[in-house]
């Protein structure tokens, strides 16, 4: 999967989030060169049993056959309206596919061979998805006044989660160029995310801000990770690198009593090491039942 094309940039764009209802609706834009002639392109995604609906996919603009396979059981479940296509296409991509996913049938009019016999013209791919009330992936907290929690969604961490909210090369392998990502939210809630924050676009008529966060090259898709609540901000009190989020409704006392050795335990570590730490920023989100970590890597940790 890895090894047919090169990413040369991508951009992950979040439209909507709606925390009652828990769902976002999405869109990839992709731009990769393949390594040889490509029939088809492989990406995990997660299956249509934790909510996946694929609205459309275009390469180089022009609308493309597709289908979705359910890895964990082995049967299909086509989204294209050509079934049959999307059926041969399963079949195809199930032996020799590292696992379920996103099989996207590459146009052969768009395979354009440079002068060099061994490079190939660019492709550009862009994915609509949304997903409805996830399994897997990410979890959505409602308001409990008697928790005294609020509405909030965040990503999981696990090594593979990304496929479970975004189309991706899922692997440890794939280190992605330079990841433009963004994510609309209602007003009064802020979004965090992996990767340095650019800017804050706020719509004059519904009031909703997109958050636009830079990820450096080096990240793969699993360390791609947000966080959207009523969110306030501190920073630690010895080390800039460090900054920790809460909902407001938390104890800060506590957050801050949770977080006061964490900069020692970094240093701690460079020692033990030898190395120095290699994430410039290093962000921790509390969350209801948990608490997530939003670092912006600089190179891969392995």
């Amino acid at each position: 999967m890895t090894d047919s094309v090169n990413i040369t940039q991508a951009r992950v764009v979040i439209q909507q989030i709606d925390l009652p209802n828990e769902t976002l609706q999405a869109t990839l834009l992709l731009t990769l060169v393949p390594t040889e002639r490509l029939h088809r392109l492989d990406l995990h995604a997660a299956e249509p049993n934790n909510g996946w609906i694929i609205q459309s996919v275009t390469v180089n603009k022009q609308p493309v056959k597709w289908t979705l396979a359910d890895s964990t059981n082995g049967e299909k479940t086509a989204f294209h309206e050509n079934v049959e296509d999307a059926v041969e296409m399963f079949r195809a991509g199930v032996k020799d596919s590292d696992a379920g996913g996103l099989h996207i049938s590459i146009p052969q009019e768009a395979i354009v061979q440079e002068s060099d016999p061994n490079q190939w013209a660019g492709l550009d791919v862009e994915i609509r998805w949304e997903v409805r009330r996830p399994v897997d992936g990410i979890r959505f907290e409602h308001e409990n006044p008697m928790s005294h929690t609020r509405e909030c969604a965040w990503v999981e961490w696990s090594p593979n989660n990304g496929r479970n909210w975004w189309p991706c090369i899922d692997s440890i392998q794939q280190m992605y160029p330079d990841i433009q990502f963004s994510i609309s939210v209602p007003s009064g809630m802020i979004a965090v995310a992996t990767g340095n924050l650019t800017q804050q676009i706020v719509d004059p008529t519904t009031g909703d801000v997109t958050f636009e966060y830079s990820i450096p090259s080096g990240s793969t898709a699993s360390g791609v990770q947000w966080a959207v609540g009523e969110f306030g901000m501190v920073a630690d009190a010895v080390s800039s690198r460090l900054t920790y989020f809460a909902d407001r409704v938390h104890s800060w006392k506590l957050v801050k009593e949770c977080t006061e050795q964490v900069h020692q335990m970094i240093q701690c570590m460079e020692e033990y090491l030898g190395i120095p730490y290699p994430c410039p920023q290093h962000k921790i989100v509390f969350v209801p039942v948990s608490y997530t970590h939003l670092t912006l890597p600089t190179k891969r940790i392995v």
